[in-house]
């Protein structure tokens, strides 16, 4: 038993119909080649671009044409990547090279930390297969290279028109690797002009994402959960408590008992296996952080025991468990934390019988 690798050895023009394929059948007794002429009719054919199991998409246009276009670019960007896409955030910067120290506006700034879980939500109805990064170091220091990134990208897009020359100079520079591939987003691209603001997910109000003129951030911040598969879901959640973090994040995996009351709770990964996940990803999306990743047995885990804790981020179903923290903290006489909630992402390939939300449950049964 093995696996087949095709590879097709001649060029395809619109006149062709005839074309070799080079058929490499692999087993563990080696590898055979055949040889096959095969005839195909290519009328109404298209012919798509290369895929890379990598990329790094680089956006460049304005805060107002970013946050009306992420569906846009995400659909473009699928038809290059077919795993992992890095997403760094360059806005109005119409040369990447020299680099630039980004300046905005506080209404512009607002927009750019909304944008980070839009992506995320947005990418949940367009290419929830992908393992999409935001990164968000940029946020906390604009001058630190993204040289952190442990896999390398096998190709570059942009939403730009930058010269070839200066693209691989800003990603030599900016994230200490090169790349040989580089392609321009072909998007149409629209402009909302009436309600920019306008973010599907959210929950806007005392405990959603807060506007530039109130944004708080804090030194110590946690979160917890079972984060098994982690998917979209879980990134707008560590997302949204990384962007308000200055110092230090700590997440609570939940593990031992507390797991039986989950749905298919024996297909859950080990506590390691998602430990380690949490920790690749936070790792690449901002390192400026200390993470502390912990597994946890009881519904309290780090928040009872740590009195400089400051803010506490929950989804919009485990708002009441949050206020239980705050009450059992307040009969061991520690300070209550702030408490910020985040919206749900919607499973738009969900089954009949399965959350609204995309969630572990329903990735198990499939």
């Amino acid at each position: 038993v093995g696996f087949l690798e095709r590879r097709y050895d001649s060029k395809w023009t619109k006149s062709s119909t005839v074309f070799r394929a080079s058929v490499k059948i692999s087993t563990s007794f080696g590898s055979v080649y055949t040889k096959r002429k095969l005839r195909c009719d290519f009328q109404g054919i298209v012919l798509r671009p290369a895929m890379f199991h990598t990329g790094l998409l680089i956006l460049t246009s304005s805060p107002r044409i970013l946050t009306t276009n992420v569906s846009a670019y995400l659909k473009a960007a699928k038809n290059f990547v077919n795993k992992t896409l890095y997403i760094k955030l360059e806005p109005n910067q119409h040369h990447l090279w020299p680099v630039q120290q980004p300046v905005f506006t506080p209404s512009e700034l607002s927009q750019l930390r909304k944008l980070i879980p839009d992506i995320y939500f947005k990418a949940a109805g367009v290419c929830a297969h992908l393992d999409i990064r935001v990164l968000q170091t940029c946020f906390k220091d604009p001058a630190r290279k993204e040289n952190h990134l442990k896999p390398s990208f096998d190709v570059v897009l942009t939403d730009g028109s930058h010269a070839r020359t200066d693209l691989e100079l800003y990603v030599g520079h900016q994230f200490n690797k090169s790349c040989s591939n580089f392609h321009r987003l072909d998007c149409k691209l629209t402009v909302n002009e009436t309600n920019e603001d306008n973010f599907n997910g959210f929950s806007h109000g005392s405990n959603g994402v807060q506007n530039s003129s109130t944004f708080q951030t804090f030194d110590s911040v946690c979160l917890g959960g079972t984060f098994d598969r982690l998917h979209l879901g879980h990134k707008v959640l560590l997302s949204e408590a990384v962007l308000h973090a200055t110092g230090k994040l700590v997440v609570g995996v939940t593990d031992g008992d507390m797991l039986k009351g989950k749905l298919l709770w024996e297909l859950i990964e080990p506590v390691e296996a998602r430990m380690c996940a949490l920790l690749d990803f936070l790792h690449d999306i901002d390192a400026t952080l200390h993470y502390d990743v912990q597994p946890i047995y009881n519904p309290y885990g780090p928040t009872i025991e740590d009195d400089n804790l400051e803010c506490l981020y929950v989804s919009e179903e485990t708002m009441k468990g949050g206020r239980l923290v705050n009450e059992e903290r307040a009969r061991r006489g520690m300070p209550p934390m702030v408490i910020r909630s985040v919206g749900l992402a919607e499973d738009v390939c969900r089954c009949s019988g399965e959350e609204f939300k995309v969630s572990s449950s329903s990735l198990r049964r499939r």
